[in-house]
């Protein structure tokens, strides 16, 4: 099997390929079977012509040659055999009744023109011609040249309109099998760069949070799921941190704390909260919050900053302890000495 077919396989495992056979030369089988049942009913002469016989009998045994042959592992051109067939098979009946049934070479015209090269819909039109030559030439009525005329002209534009037509289908669906490629590679370019930026924010030592105007939490790294205790496939779950005011001193409220703020949308700059974890640890974080624009893709939205200055506070308050120890020595040189 073609790749090309592999490409439009249903649940059931038959290609496209596969059910026109099938749907065509059934459609003509059943159309046969239920004239022939018909024509036994009220003209039974009509099958004492050797002719309707013949073609009836090759009608049923390529619609017998259809069903039971693995197209799917054939070559491509093998098809062209059946359609061919039901062309002489309808001459033969055409030929041998005065119903008018020519009008059957429409399916193996349509199925050329849909399924087949110009060239096979060219041979397929010269059969048709040559087999109504041969009616017209053997005939003791023969049709006139008008109505000769007609049906060779009818045929011939059928399967023009149908070889155009599927020619335009095919171009669609390559132009549209090329814009799916086209799509998924964008698609797998985006959510990379996706990928990298979310690692990039997992990989920075501060805290990051993004809401939406609304209110819903967007986004939450890693960082922040470790200072505040939140599960990181629930950042928005209650943490298990408590932000104070100061060094051991009184809890936030729960509606003051920054998180509360930053999702009303408020936009602060470095505000300092001490933040006390499970493991009973003091961090002192400096919080700010900034808002960030809208685009064509997304809506404005807010972005919580926490970054971590415990060192720096401890710092802060190491060098100010040394600093009122030199400057009480120095006040009070005596106390040195002594």
């Amino acid at each position: 099997m073609s790749a090309r077919d592999a490409q439009f396989r249903d649940v059931d495992g038959a290609t496209v390929r596969v059910r026109s056979i099938w749907l065509t030369q059934l459609s003509l089988g059943v159309s046969i079977i239920i004239i022939s049942v018909v024509s036994l009913g009220y003209e039974p002469e009509l099958f004492t012509s050797w002719l309707m016989l013949t073609g009836v009998a090759i009608v049923i045994l390529a619609t017998a040659v259809t069903l039971v042959t693995p197209w799917a592992r054939m070559p491509r051109w093998l098809p062209l055999v059946i359609p061919f067939a039901d062309i002489v098979a309808v001459g033969f009946m055409a030929a041998s009744s005065i119903l008018p049934l020519g009008f059957f070479w429409v399916f193996p015209i349509m199925w050329i023109g849909l399924h087949f090269s110009r060239w096979a819909l060219g041979a397929a039109v010269a059969t048709i011609a040559g087999s109504l030559l041969i009616e017209a030439a053997t005939s003791a009525e023969p049709p006139g040249a008008v109505e000769l005329f007609t049906v060779l002209l009818g045929v011939t534009f059928l399967g023009v309109t149908a070889s155009i037509t599927m020619r335009q289908t095919r171009a669609f669906k390559r132009l549209l099998l090329g814009q799916t490629r086209r799509l998924e590679t964008t698609l797998d370019r985006v959510s990379n760069a996706e990928r990298s930026t979310i690692e990039l924010i997992n990989g920075v030592d501060v805290g990051i949070l993004r809401f939406a105007r609304d209110g819903s939490l967007l986004a939450a790294n890693t960082t922040y799921d470790r200072l505040y205790g939140t599960n990181l496939n629930d950042p928005s779950s209650p943490p298990t941190s408590v932000e104070y005011a100061s060094l051991q001193g009184t809890a936030i409220p729960a509606s003051e704390r920054t998180f509360a703020r930053a999702q009303r949308g408020e936009i602060f700059e470095d505000a300092r909260v001490w933040l006390f974890d499970a493991e009973g640890t003091w961090h002192a974080l400096s919080v700010t919050t900034m808002p960030l624009t809208s685009s064509a893709d997304d809506s404005a939205s807010t972005m919580l900053v926490a970054h971590d200055i415990t060192a720096v506070t401890e710092a802060e308050r190491e060098r100010e302890r040394i600093a009122a120890v030199a400057s009480h020595e120095l006040r009070h040189p005596l106390t040195v000495i002594i």
